[in-house]
């Protein structure tokens, strides 16, 4: 995708350098490296899954007006933005809540206005939203290669103890703030990627402005433009899959499982 854009190639591999530099600096190196070695691995799947499915739908994802739809996008997150920042307390977070759960609200509360407006005034349809059952099949490999990456970074015991950081131990703050995240960051990421695609004239470009803009909106959680950097390889991964496979649904699918398989172990 990226082959034919040379300045989103330097832009990619700078933003990949930075990731690098700031888990060296910060005494991280090798769990950062596995990170990228699995973001690689799943670019590579993705590939190999791609070409070797014809079930894969062909068409051009419809884009009918990505100036309007961009920026009703862009209103419905700032929005939902002030509406819970007036309403709960700083980084949203509702008193004894994971932030995580609360800012995975704050992207659904974004997302589902903007799902009925393309639905019910610009007429599109499901499947041309990104819900599409073709290359879900590819979330298998990818899954099983990030376990397998993965474990021996860390022990479960480990691992469940960055999920409490983050859920405040509770089972359903998980599995809700996971389907929050799954559904509606992967539709959000789809109705930028897609518009910003169509109004630049530049697939690549598209793809990376998405990820970038994805990463910076958690800003509000992680606290820093490190932890924003952090995350951007797995934007750009998630983005690319929705590329090949014309779905957000693969993405919904490796989003929601990725505490499952450890991911957060070895970011």
């Amino acid at each position: 995708m990226i082959g034919r854009h040379p300045v989103v190639a330097v832009l990619v591999f700078l933003s990949l350098a930075a990731v690098c530099a700031e888990a060296f600096w910060s005494g991280e190196l090798v769990r950062r490296v596995t990170y990228m070695v699995a973001m690689g691995c799943g670019i590579v799947i993705t590939d190999v899954y791609t070409r070797r499915n014809t079930d894969l739908p062909a068409d051009v994802i419809p884009v009918r007006r990505p100036g309007l739809e961009l920026s009703f996008a862009a209103f419905c997150y700032l929005a939902a933005a002030a509406l819970l920042e007036n309403h709960f307390v700083w980084h949203f977070g509702v008193p004894g809540v994971g932030v995580a759960l609360n800012f995975s609200l704050l992207f659904f509360v974004s997302s589902v206005p903007i799902l009925l407006f393309d639905v019910a005034v610009l007429k599109y349809r499901f499947g041309d939203l990104g819900f599409r059952v073709q290359g879900l099949g590819l979330a298998v490999p990818i899954l099983l290669c990030f376990a397998a990456l993965a474990t021996p970074t860390h022990t479960w015991t480990q691992v469940s103890q960055l999920l409490e950081t983050d859920f405040g131990g509770s089972v359903a703050s998980f599995i809700s703030a996971g389907l929050f995240a799954a559904f509606s960051e992967e539709f959000l990421r789809f109705t930028w990627q897609t518009r910003l695609a169509e109004a630049l004239g530049n697939s690549a470009a598209a793809w990376f402005i998405a990820a970038v803009m994805w990463s910076l909106l958690h800003y509000p959680m992680y606290g820093s433009l490190y932890g924003c950097l952090g995350i951007l390889p797995e934007g750009l991964l998630w983005g690319y899959v929705m590329f090949r496979t014309r779905s957000l649904l693969p993405t919904m699918i490796l989003h929601g499982l990725n505490f499952l398989w450890a991911f957060k172990a070895i970011r």
